[in-house]
């Protein structure tokens, strides 16, 4: 007996871009994926359409006429922060990743677009909290080229010293985690899955992630030499760990900064 097709995904996305090309292209590509499509030419519209609908993920062009994806960040957050999803879109190569994911958004596409990639991780971000870090699994490289410098690549990251991210008192961010690395641990390579074993005082925390910002050298006091983890995946014990955590101290922070 032969199968019908897969039921199509339901889940509305709402493309901001002042670029009719881009918002006709993303469209048509996310519609043929069985998506609801709304669009929006500038953040004003994007309001509009919030108020009106229930929007499962946003993908926002960085900078436009007026008020810029940032402005929209701030106001989608401020009204719920796990619902819609925010990734943003930009061709930019000197934006401030790190100040980004701090602001909340769950993720960075680069122009120009590998549009198979983009499905796939439009996928994996609509994943419901229930199922997050549930499944050890290669993530989608959710930066597509993203045009800073690789560091030296590793397949495993250990951060078990004195002085690497051992302050019980650690912020978590809805999707990750900032981690101190003292000289002379390497920090990771971007966007590259790696399983880690992170010391955390009296606890430990293992799983595997991307880091997907690095900070070869301290700004101030705050914001030290490390790394922004993003959490794939999770073992039982620290899933849990970070989910009471989440649970006890809401945050804006989808990967914090400092």
């Amino acid at each position: 007996m032969e199968l019908g097709p897969a039921k199509p995904d339901q889940s509305t996305i709402l493309v901001v871009d002042d670029e009719e090309d881009i918002l006709d292209l993303l469209d048509w590509r996310l519609t043929s994926e069985g998506f609801v499509v709304k669009q929006a030419s500038n953040v004003e519209h994007a309001h509009a359409i919030l108020k009106a609908n229930d929007i499962d993920l946003i993908l926002s062009d960085m900078r436009m006429p007026g008020q810029d994806g940032l402005d929209l960040l701030n106001f989608v957050k401020n009204r719920n922060l796990e619902k819609p999803v925010m990734l943003i879109l930009t061709g930019q190569t000197n934006i401030a990743v790190e100040d980004i994911f701090h602001k909340g958004a769950e993720g960075i596409v680069y122009k120009p677009m590998e549009l198979d990639v983009l499905v796939a991780t439009i996928r994996e971000y609509l994943i419901k909290r229930s199922h997050q870090w549930l499944e050890i699994s290669a993530k989608p490289d959710i930066s597509l080229k993203s045009p800073q410098p690789l560091n030296q690549e590793v397949s495993k990251f250990s951060c078990l010293n004195t002085g690497c991210a051992d302050d019980l008192n650690l912020s978590f961010g809805r999707g990750g985690m900032f981690v101190p690395v003292p000289l002379p641990t390497i920090l990771p390579t971007l966007n590259k899955e790696f399983s880690f074993e992170i010391n955390l005082g009296a606890q430990r925390l293992y799983g595997k992630g991307l880091a997907r910002w690095v900070r070869e050298t301290p700004v101030n006091d705050t914001k030290i030499r490390g790394f922004g983890l993003e959490f794939s995946a999770l073992t039982p014990n620290s899933r849990e760990m970070v989910l009471q955590r989440l649970k006890a101290n809401k945050t804006l922070a989808f990967i914090p900064a400092y």
